[in-house]
């Protein structure tokens, strides 16, 4: 009996023994997939987020710091802080009176580098504006304002950072308002012409597509303007060729390329033409005898004169005659037919003429009595001496 209790108590022993261990074993054990619980299924799987996460930000493109990328035809707004570099000084004026604008729209639109159809806008209440476009770029800047024809500056080059600032004058031309012709005229620094001679001549289909400033004008007036602006005399609907010379007070041609274009008129229709001038040589040619008198062509008959550059032939061009001024105190002019000596002693070429090496003949009666070479030099007043022997 005493045998079995202790076989029994031994059992009991053994038996408490391998439940101690087994519950420690427990939490070191690795988990079975099969035991699983709930609250583990439950939790995200955060090694494969952090891998989707790698995978997009990877697919990116990087962005530079140095440069502001920006969605196509967006409005960049200047800024205004003063402590931005202004890159770019407008000033705005009228062509015809000189005085300032203001106010007036600007707008910038970049075309290089090209990182977008990029474009800056602002508008401006006084006549000079400083404005901080981004350094380094080119692009177009235009100015508009209340009635007048829009200023652009193409291919502008905005100076690199820390550079001084680009200045840009931007003249603006009224838009025309009226019935007729308006003449802007000025020299290529902008300064006015205050004196001019001014030909209208009637364009019919006969004399379209010839020289039509050769023949007989339908007016021809001097007029003087301090700024240059001429408004020309009514003239009924129809086609007109409209011929401008330059000349002083005395009405002597200046060294400046004449203006020809021609003008449809349908009666309610007006043009405002900005007319820069640009420099040429205004010939005056001064013709003798051999004696050294003036030479007098009523005297001799049919007497022509001709300027062509070398190597060409057959170009017509008109003369001027000046008579020493009468008892008004005013000098009077005398324009030839084509090819034609209008006068006594000086004469000049009608139209100034590009600079160049020229041939001078005179034919009297079909007789060649002069070809003589002459030079043209730009810019100036040139006198010549030319025998007809």
């Amino acid at each position: 009996m005493r045998a079995t209790l202790a076989i029994l108590a031994v059992l009991i022993l053994a038996g408490m023994a391998y439940l101690t261990l087994g519950s420690d074993d427990a939490g070191i054990a690795p988990p079975s997939n099969d035991e699983q619980t709930d609250a583990e299924a439950d939790r995200p799987n955060v090694k494969a987020a952090a891998a989707e996460r790698d995978r997009f930000v990877s697919a990116q493109p990087e962005v530079s710091d140095a440069v502001e990328v920006t969605q196509p035809d967006s409005t960049l707004v200047p800024t205004t802080d003063p402590e931005q570099q202004t890159t770019v000084v407008v000033s705005v004026r009228d062509i015809t009176t000189k005085t300032p604008i203001a106010p007036f729209r600007w707008s910038f639109r970049q075309t290089a580098p090209r990182t977008g159809a990029n474009v800056a806008r602002g508008e401006a209440t006084e006549a000079v504006v400083n404005l901080a476009l981004p350094a380094g770029v080119t692009g177009d800047l235009m100015i508009e304002a209340d009635s007048m024809q829009p200023f652009t500056k193409q291919a502008l080059s905005v100076p690199a950072t820390g550079s001084p600032p680009t200045h840009v004058e931007a003249f603006l031309t009224p838009v025309a308002g009226a019935e007729g012709i308006t003449l802007l005229v000025k020299t290529l620094d902008r300064q006015p012409v205050a004196n001019v001679r001014v030909d209208a001549f009637t364009i019919t289909d006969a004399t379209r597509d010839i020289a039509w400033q050769l023949g007989q004008p339908l007016w021809a007036r001097r007029t003087a303007a301090a700024d240059g602006r001429y408004q020309l005399p009514p003239l009924p609907p129809g086609e007109y060729g409209i011929l401008l010379i330059a000349t002083d007070s005395d009405g002597l041609v200046l060294p400046l390329a004449p203006f020809r274009r021609t003008f449809v008129l349908s009666g309610s229709s007006g043009f405002l033409e900005d007319i820069p001038l640009e420099p040429a040589c205004a010939l005056q040619v001064e013709l003798l005898e051999g004696s050294g008198q003036p030479f007098d062509p009523l005297v001799h008959g049919n007497v022509t004169i001709s300027l062509n550059p070398i190597g060409q032939t057959g170009l017509q061009r008109k003369w001027t005659a000046w008579q020493k001024p009468g008892p008004d105190g005013k000098a009077t002019a005398t324009v030839s037919e084509a090819n034609k000596v209008p006068g006594t002693g000086v004469i000049w070429v009608d139209e100034p003429v590009t600079p160049g090496t020229y041939l001078l003949e005179v034919v009297v009666n079909g007789d060649p009595r002069v070809s003589q070479t002459l030079v043209l030099r730009n810019n100036e007043r040139q006198v010549e001496q030319v025998y007809v022997r």
